[in-house]
């Protein structure tokens, strides 16, 4: 009987030490949890500020693609203008040396040049003077 009573109290002591730890790992496992939750938390969050980078910086893409679109377009108009200018440009000068050299002609002729029209070149004579 007395064997019987120390494996009843041994098996007693047994089931409390094993609800204490029963309850220590509840109580480790709640703590480790509440733990987890937060780096998850704190993981959700940094995944979020890295999606909005990422649109902030993609919005940033498209704003610079679309400047340089812009820029691109107005160096094509500038590079237009700047071709028809030179070309007005060369045509006057063109126009100019004809007139001088007219004008020279009437003077070594002596004539005043007030009824007569100057002579015009050809185009291919207009190309020769450009390239003058």
């Amino acid at each position: 009987v007395q064997t019987l009573l120390q494996q009843i109290q041994r098996s007693q002591q047994q089931a409390l030490e094993h609800r204490r730890a029963e309850r220590d790992l509840r109580v480790e496992t709640e703590r480790a949890k509440g733990t987890f939750q937060e780096v998850i938390s704190v993981e959700m969050d940094v995944q979020m500020a890295i999606r909005n980078e990422i649109g902030q910086l993609q919005q940033v893409v498209q704003d610079l693609a679309n400047r340089i679109e812009t820029k691109m377009s107005e160096i094509d108009r500038l590079e237009q203008a700047n071709s028809w200018a030179r070309a007005e440009v060369s045509g006057s000068v063109t126009r100019w040396r004809q007139r001088c050299l007219w004008r020279q002609e009437q003077l070594r002729r002596g004539l005043e040049g007030k009824d007569a029209e100057p002579r015009r070149q050809s185009p291919a004579d207009d190309e020769a003077e450009a390239l003058r």
